[in-house]
């Protein structure tokens, strides 16, 4: 029992990280998008109203 629990656990334990890497890119570049266009939209805006 204890041999078939252990790799289900490492299984999981890999199929965990591989996982996570591939959202974190995304996240991040949601993050970074946003920020980057009020930034943009907060210029343009300044522009319009000079």
């Amino acid at each position: 029992m204890s041999l078939t629990m252990r790799p289900r656990c490492e299984r999981r334990d890999l199929d965990l990280p591989l996982e996570t890497p591939p959202p974190s890119p995304p996240v991040a570049r949601l993050t970074r998008t946003p920020e980057r266009g009020t930034g943009e939209r907060a210029a343009l805006r300044a522009r319009w109203t000079s």
